[in-house]
């Protein structure tokens, strides 16, 4: 598959090497740039989600093969080689910067944004309310959300 409109990105890659697990599980696609305070927040995220998987002992053999596309607007554009016939797109994790940005979100609700897409893919779990639960074991490794409530977080 190639994906049309890829870019460069900030992103901190030396963290990413250093990941046990997610750096084998997850290729991440930039059509869009983040900036600076994002890459830290997706940084901050994918700690807390490799650290929360180890946890609860996922097998490595067992995890999905996720692509991360960083998009403007959740649009992404590919097309096949002629020599590919058909192709399989499951395990698709997609962020739409503009429209956080658009929001003016750039605090750690980043963090839980970028947390909960990879809970739905990682732990295969795709029931809104079960993955905010995991989302809180999650973010729980981050010295910031160490006390919090799952109200906190979401606002429920």
């Amino acid at each position: 598959m190639i994906i049309e409109h890829q870019v460069e990105t900030i992103f901190p890659i030396e963290s990413f090497n250093n990941l046990k697990l997610l750096n084998k599980h997850i290729e991440i696609i930039p059509t869009y740039a983040l900036n600076e305070v994002e890459a830290k927040k997706l940084e901050v995220s994918l700690l807390a989600v490799e650290r929360q998987l180890i946890i609860e002992k996922f097998n490595s053999n067992n995890l999905p093969k996720a692509r991360m596309f960083l998009t403007k607007d959740g649009t992404i554009t590919y097309k096949l080689p002629k020599k590919v016939l058909g192709n399989c797109t499951p395990y698709w994790i997609v962020y739409a910067i503009e429209n956080w940005r658009e929001l003016d979100i750039q605090d750690n609700r980043l963090i839980t944004i970028f947390t909960e897409e990879m809970c739905h893919c990682f732990w295969q779990e795709f029931d809104e309310l079960k993955v905010k639960h995991i989302v809180l074991r999650v973010l729980k490794n981050i010295d910031i959300y160490k006390n919090a409530l799952i109200e906190q977080i979401y606002n429920l």
